[in-house]
């Protein structure tokens, strides 16, 4: 069996406080016991195509490979179209995750807004605008099956800084590999 790694415990200075580098997390991971290292979006400094590549070959240049790249675009945005907006920036994190040399790009698609109720949300989010665009007019499914990389969608709500589990609902669209 195969083993990657995900850096949770530090999320907050890969993202928040910026006081670590996606170059810095593959240094401490070099000895750990495992194939690879799944990264998030906001790990990420630029999806400009000569510093992903700098991240794949450090990646690489450990002996690791990059299975999965974690995205949260908010698809419950009132908006519908900033909503698109977001369906355009995850096609763009669906190719970063190509030349990432990733095969799964997992879409965390729900966020916390209080003024939006759980079924608004959802809606928004698994059956409404963003999915069917997402889902309809395929622009991000097209583009990852011509890539080689299969698309999960997890509709989760983000409750502070955790994620409410119960009830959560998971979409997988079926397996897109090279």
């Amino acid at each position: 069996m195969k083993l990657a790694a995900f850096p949770k415990c530090f999320m907050d200075q890969l993202v928040r406080d910026r006081t670590m580098t996606v170059f810095d997390w593959i240094e401490m991971s070099a000895d750990l016991p495992i194939d690879g290292l799944e990264l998030y979006e906001g790990f990420l400094e630029s999806l400009d195509e000569a510093y992903l590549e700098s991240v794949r070959e450090a990646i690489e240049g450990r002996g690791f490979v990059m299975p999965m790249l974690c995205c949260s675009p908010d698809f419950t945005q009132p908006d519908p179209t900033v909503r698109r907006g977001e369906i355009e920036r995850e096609k763009r994190w669906i190719e970063a995750t190509a030349r990432l040399g990733g095969g799964f790009c997992r879409v965390l698609s729900g966020q916390r807004r209080p003024e939006v109720s759980r079924a608004d949300g959802v809606e928004r989010s698994s059956d409404g605008d963003a999915l069917k665009i997402y889902a309809f007019t395929r622009r991000p499914v097209v583009a990852s099956l011509r890539l080689g990389v299969e698309v999960r969608l997890n509709q989760r709500l983000k409750q502070g800084r955790g994620l409410v589990e119960e009830g959560d609902r998971q979409i997988s669209w079926t397996r897109m590999r090279r």
